[in-house]
């Protein structure tokens, strides 16, 4: 009778010890799994960043071009990008990417009708592939918070505090449209991350 007890009870003991050691290893692939997410939704966010910077200098170009001799205007958008470009944590990052974007579109709603007039299609192109990758990059932005904040939630869960360690918590990055801005709403803001709606 004693063997059958200690049958019993060892075989509950080895499973109990069983479903542990696979929790274990799902809750470890999960948050790996959302950290390779979030590592990925971050370089989509810096290659669409990238491709912003590298048209600025046409773009003011065709600004200098149209024969706006604003620049007091340029050298503050040159001088917002280079702190964007030198910035030190992504947080900081977001906050001076959202500046340069109010600075550089900015400069187009006028300087747009008077490339227009002038018949200055590179320059209007330019500014249209600007106010784009504007959106795209707010898109970005969005798509990465929501992984942040999925990452975040799951390394905070039992599991992700063990298993963890290996990961450092994520930061989002905070971002507005231009346009967006005018409106007043948030990028970062997702319906379903934090349980609240727009």
């Amino acid at each position: 009778m004693d063997g059958v007890i200690f049958g019993v009870g060892g075989a509950l003991v080895l499973t109990l010890i069983i479903g542990l050691v696979v929790a274990g290893v799902l809750g470890y692939n999960r948050l790996s799994m959302l950290n390779d997410l979030v590592g990925e939704a971050r370089r989509q966010l810096e290659r669409t960043l990238a491709q912003r910077h590298e048209i600025v200098p046409d773009f003011l170009a065709a600004v200098r071009r149209d024969g706006n001799r604003s620049t007091a205007l340029i050298e503050s958008v040159m001088s917002v990008r280079e702190r964007a470009l030198s910035a030190g944590t992504l947080e900081e990052r977001g906050q001076l990417e959202q500046e340069f974007s109010g600075v550089l579109l900015g400069v187009g709603p006028d300087r747009a009708r008077t490339m227009r007039e002038n018949r200055d299609e590179a320059g209007s192109a330019l500014r249209h592939e600007l106010v784009r990758l504007d959106g795209r990059i707010a898109a970005s932005a969005r798509y990465y918070n929501v992984h942040v904040e999925r990452f975040n939630a799951r390394r905070n869960t039992l599991t992700g505090r063990i298993l963890g360690s290996r990961f450092a918590p994520a930061s989002t990055f905070p971002f507005r449209s231009a346009d967006n801005e005018r409106r007043g709403e948030l990028t970062g803001n997702v319906p379903g991350v934090d349980g609240s709606q727009q």
